[in-house]
Formats: structure tokens, sequence, C-alpha cells
């Protein structure tokens, strides 16, 4: 008969089995066990000796069991001083970006001083350059003239130069061989011809008419008549050779002058372009350590702009840091390890909790609040 109240449980059903407990902070133990850098072997083993060593109270523990336990806390050093040197250097970190201010700011005011100065220096040199281009454009406008002035002032001497060869060669070559009678056979025509356009320009048209007839005529067949032409002729083109000369000796100065104008423009043209070529070379220069004076700025303005943000970032790294190893070392490592290392046995009788790895025969006979196998998801920081 089922007493009143009670359900009937179901035919040939086993009675339920009670779910054992799971103590949190041997749960954040064994977390933080199979998260720390250790061999897994090493896991495993030091997870397993948690009911017999951890779980059981300070004033109970074995020698072996507290080996045991601080085999534990030394996993639990190693973690917290890992955590504490990431802390110590992300503040280390901010130490050395907070000292970086007062040189980033000084490297920005010294690249915008360098760069006014460049740019000065650019736009100096630019104005020298435009200078020399148009002094360099006025002097060649004036060379020209001068060349102009010499083309034009000599033109004139170059007719009397080449009237003067002219009858030179006429003199010489032509007329003489004719008076001598020392021309070859055949060719006194030649000369002849040479001296017709002169006979008819500085002489009367009767010389001119005789002039062939008495040319070709050895100088033993000529009359007097015939000497008097060639003598006639000749005294002609010596005459206006020797005014020629003369013209030509007075032309000489301004011809002089004309050319000594020729060679200052010239020399005045030189100078101006060696000054056009050494500005634009200055202003080269000038131009390239501008360039690199830029680089120099923006690398500095970025590193000013950068730096709050960046020394925010650092803050807010050290920060999360110190916060894990604060939370590592107050609810894992105080709260949870140290708190079942120094727990002590009490008076009173307290109900064992009964462990998935522990028959509950066993648990019934144990005075243990914890257990080897915790199967609560507890992170490591917190119990």
């Amino acid at each position: 008969m089922v007493a009143k109240g009670m359900k009937r449980s179901e035919e040939g059903s086993a009675p339920p089995q009670k779910k054992a407990k799971v103590d949190p902070k041997v749960a954040s133990v064994k977390q933080t066990i199979e998260k720390a850098d250790l061999p897994e072997p090493c896991k495993a083993m030091l997870v397993a000796m948690l009911p017999h060593s951890l779980c059981v109270t300070q004033d109970l523990r074995s020698e072996q069991q507290a080996r045991a336990v601080d085999m534990v806390g030394e996993v639990f050093d190693s973690i917290e001083l890992k955590l504490k040197n990431t802390a110590d250097g992300e503040s280390a970190k901010v130490v050395e970006i907070e000292a970086s201010k007062d040189p980033v700011e000084a490297a920005l005011i010294e690249a915008e001083t360098r760069h006014s100065a460049t740019t000065a220096t650019v736009e100096s040199c630019k104005t020298t350059l435009a200078q020399c281009f148009g002094t360099a454009n006025e002097r060649k406008i004036a060379m020209a003239a001068e060349e102009e002035s010499e083309r034009a002032g000599n033109a004139p001497g170059l007719v009397l130069e080449a009237e003067h060869g002219e009858l030179q060669r006429a003199l010489q070559e032509h007329l003489k061989v004719l008076k001598e009678g020392s021309w070859e056979t055949g060719s006194a025509k030649r000369h002849l011809d040479a001296l017709l356009p002169l006979a008819v320009k500085l002489t009367d048209e009767s010389l001119v008419t005789a002039l062939p007839s008495t040319c070709i005529k050895p100088p033993a067949d000529r009359s007097t008549f015939d000497n008097m032409v060639i003598e006639q002729l000749e005294s002609s083109l010596t005459s206006r050779l020797t005014q020629l000369t003369t013209d030509m000796e007075t032309a000489k100065p301004a011809k002089a002058q004309r050319a000594e104008g020729v060679e200052k423009a010239r020399q005045m043209l030189k100078e101006a372009e060696d000054a056009q070529h050494k500005a634009s070379d200055e202003t080269t220069l000038a131009l390239a350590a501008q360039k690199d004076v830029i680089a120099v700025l923006e690398i500095a303005r970025k590193d000013v702009a950068t730096f709050k943000p960046t020394l925010r970032k650092a803050k807010e790294s050290a920060d999360e840091a110190q916060a894990e190893l604060e939370l590592f070392h107050d609810n894992c490592r105080v709260g949870c390890f140290d708190f079942l290392k120094m727990k002590s046995s009490v008076v009173e009788a307290a109900a064992p909790i009964i462990t998935e790895s522990m028959p509950m025969e066993v648990a019934k006979g144990e005075d243990l609040i914890c257990t080897a196998t915790a199967t609560t998801d507890v992170t490591v920081g917190g119990c």
C-alpha cells in the first residue's frame, strides 16, 4: 500500500539518483588547471589529485596531500606571475608613450620651423630664377640688336671689300698677264672677259671699245695707242683700288666698334645665362630640401595625431591587463584556491557532497565539501 501523498513509482523502475553537488570553487580551480600552459598529462594528474588533496581540509591533509596542494599552488603562482608581467609590460608601454609626448611635439615644432625656412628659400630662389630668366631674355634681344646693327653697318664695307678683292685679282691675275703678253695660247679672251665688266664701270666707252683688239695683241705688235689703252685701264683700276683701300681704312674704327658692341653683348648674355643656370641649380636643391622636410613634417604631424589614440589604447590595454590580474588574484587565487587551501574542518557535521567519481558509500563516510569532476562552466577569473 502506497502512503498518501506519495506517487507510485513505475513498476520495475529504480529509485532516482540524487545529482551530485558541484563546489564552484573547485570547478574554478579545475578549469584554471585545464587552461594552464602545461602538458596534458600534467593537467590530468593535477585534476585527478584535487578530490584527495585540495578538497581535504588543511588540518586533515597528509604530507603527500599537502605537496599536491602546493603543486596546484605553483600553477596558480605561474599564471599570476604571467599576468603580472603582462600588466607591468602594458604599464611600461604607457609610461614610455607618455614620456615621448614632449619629444614628439618638439619634433613637430622643429619640422614646422624647417618647413617655413625651406619654403622661404624656395620662394626666394624662384624669384631670383624668374629675374635671371628675364635678364637673359633681355640680353638675348640686346645681342640680336647688336648683331643686326653690325650686319647693317658692315654691309657697305663688305661691298667695298668684295670690290677691292675683285680689283686686286683683275690687276694681278688678268691685266698683268695681258700687259706682259704671258698668257697661254687661246687664254687671252678669258682674261679679257674678266676685265671688260670693270672697264665698263670705271672707264669711258672709247677705251672699252678699243680694249678687245688691244689685249689680244702680243706686246711687240701693240701700237702707242694700244699701250695707252692698257695703261689707262690699269690706272683706272689702280685708282679705284686705292680709293677702296682708303674707304676700307676709314670704316675700320666703326666696324671695330660694332664688333666690340656685339662681343660685349655676347659676354653680358653669357653672364646672364650663367646666373640663370646657377639660380636654376639652387632652386632645384631648395625644392629637394623642401621635399625632404615635408616628408619629415608629415611624419611629425602623424606622430602628434596618433599620440593621443595610441596613449588611450595603451592605457586601455594596461587597465585590462591589471583588471585581469586583480580578477584572477581576488577571485581565482584568493577566493577559490587559497580559500580551499586554508579551509579547516568544523565541529558541526556537514552534509557530504557526492562527487561523480566517488561512490555513494565513500561519500557518506567522508567529511568533504568538494568534487573532483565539476561540470559547471566557470571562466578563469571568476568563481
